[in-house]
């Protein structure tokens, strides 16, 4: 759905005859919010369910494959645990949001790193039979990235860390941006968004369509547009955003206390 599908979708669950009261920047940031909670139930679950590697890793990419990326460090080092333990540090990018999966090279082998805990970490670091080697290697989540625990030999020439980025906000503009129908008000050769159910050019366009002016006509006969530029929409998979209108409704209704619909709206989105 584009931005326009989705202010549409919202309003449905919100019952739109009272829908007018919410501003474009309260669905903004209803829909935002929503976008971020779906994000963190899907990274959650993954956490309670224990899942790790490519177990995990899977989980991610079916529900969240478009903000999947990998990025490519190579470690700094933090110094030596005893003598038997080398701590390296990969700081997160800019646009971190979730881990997914960190695999390291070491001495041209490639091994995937484990996750471990704070209260883990000490019984881990002084067993003989778990330390961590190039072979079995930990890692430990900071404020600003991993620190990696492995064995004392060789270089680690990468590493690559998988994970889930920050959404694009989503936005649909602003009141201001709204073009009502008139003479000469579109410009030529521009994508517009239809925000009404609107006529250009002897064409009824619904709500939401995207159509492109001709480069001759410049005059809206009836209803109401927007520079499709202007409009960003869910950069999640589509699949998920009718759940996530529906998160953005029950957000709506919550905060105006109109609780009969904020549960209905609650409800659909579990389904």
């Amino acid at each position: 759905m584009n931005a326009i599908e989705v202010y549409n979708s919202v309003q449905l669950y919100v019952d739109r005859s009272k829908g007018a009261r919410y501003y474009f920047q309260e669905i903004n940031k209803a829909v935002n919010d929503a976008m971020k909670m779906h994000i963190d139930d899907i990274t959650d679950t993954a956490n309670q369910n224990k899942l790790s590697g490519l177990d995990r890793f899977q989980v991610f990419r079916d529900e969240l494959y478009t903000l999947m990326k990998s990025n490519t460090f190579v470690p700094t080092v933090v110094g030596l645990y005893n003598t038997d333990v080398l701590v390296n540090h990969i700081n997160f990018p800019t646009d971190y949001r979730a881990f997914a999966a960190l695999s390291l090279t070491i001495g041209g082998v490639t091994t995937y790193g484990r996750q471990t805990t704070y209260n883990e970490r000490g019984p881990l670091l002084e067993c003989s039979f778990r330390k961590p080697t190039n072979t079995k290697i930990y890692f430990l989540e900071d404020s600003t990235g991993l620190k990696v625990y492995r064995g004392v030999s060789g270089t680690v020439s990468s590493s690559v860390l998988d994970y889930v980025k920050q959404p694009v906000e989503f936005n649909m503009g602003n009141e201001l941006n709204l073009i009502d129908a008139g003479v000469g008000v579109l410009t030529i050769s521009t994508s517009y968004t239809a925000f009404e159910d609107s006529e250009y050019n002897g064409v009824i366009y619904p709500s939401g369509t995207v159509f492109s002016t001709n480069g001759v006509l410049t005059d809206l006969t009836s209803g109401q547009v927007i520079l499709t530029s202007l409009l960003t929409t869910i950069e999640l998979p589509a699949k998920t955003h009718p759940d996530i209108a529906k998160r953005a409704a029950a957000i709506l209704a919550g905060v105006v206390e109109d609780f009969q619909s904020s549960a209905f709206a609650e409800k659909e989105s579990k389904n």
